[in-house]
């Protein structure tokens, strides 16, 4: 199962399923957030507390109520709270190869959660939105970031398929018997 694909929401979204799926709540587990560090690209390791754990949790829920409920409308008070996020982190400017460049005072865990809030805003206010969707799979609940050039993906992973056309093959050999 690749968790990797996609950007840095759609794995924090999909965290949540593990819960059910693996019957363990992922985001506690160290190797879970290096892989979001990476996606982020933060080379250190943070150390997260529990009330950061907690925001990381709302910002998850944020994200999914608004993709459940298809919220495109940017006037909507849900994205001032996420606008929020963007805004928790202050930048210092270099100059590099003649260009100006945006870094980051301190990478920290707001750091963190900027990066992440980003990664939707670019996806979900763009073309690419269309690209988000929910694992065809009525019991998986995961949510793809279909990279296909004609957008057909409708799986997580190979697993979900399976499962779905192993179900679709017994219910058309049972209507033939009837």
């Amino acid at each position: 199962m690749n968790i990797n694909n996609g950007p840095a929401f759609i794995y924090l979204i999909n965290s949540f399923w593990y819960k059910s799926k693996y019957e363990r709540n992922v985001c506690l587990e160290s190797e879970w957030l290096d892989h979001l560090f990476k996606k982020c690209e933060i080379k250190s390791k943070l150390q997260i507390t529990e009330q950061q754990y907690q925001e990381l949790y709302e910002l998850r829920n944020i994200f999914q109520k608004i993709l459940l409920q298809n919220i495109i409308n940017q006037n909507h008070p849900i994205f001032d709270q996420l606008q929020e996020n963007i805004h928790k982190i202050s930048y210092q400017y270099q100059i590099m190869d003649k260009k100006l460049i945006l870094q980051p005072k301190k990478v920290d865990f707001y750091y963190l959660i900027h990066k992440i809030t980003l990664s939707f805003f670019e996806i979900w206010f763009s073309d690419e939105k269309k690209k988000v969707k929910c694992c065809a799979n009525p019991q998986c609940g995961w949510y793809i970031f279909d990279t296909t050039k004609n957008l057909t993906k409708q799986y997580c992973c190979n697993t979900c398929a399976s499962l779905i056309k192993v179900r679709r093959f017994r219910k058309n050999k049972n209507n033939q018997c009837l």
